[in-house]
């Protein structure tokens, strides 16, 4: 959300966030990587 929606660079996330920038960016690759997960299983459960 703070990444994409906000257009948050990671070092602001991370002070958002109250942690450092390497942590930032490993929530922020986690996240997009479950909601890939979602679509593609919103997509399959279409088919």
């Amino acid at each position: 959300m703070l990444r994409f929606y906000e257009d948050l660079s990671f070092a602001q996330i991370a002070l958002v966030l109250d942690c450092a920038e390497p942590t930032a960016r490993s929530h922020v690759h986690r996240a997009v990587a479950a909601l890939r997960a979602r679509l593609n299983e919103s997509e399959t459960a279409d088919d």
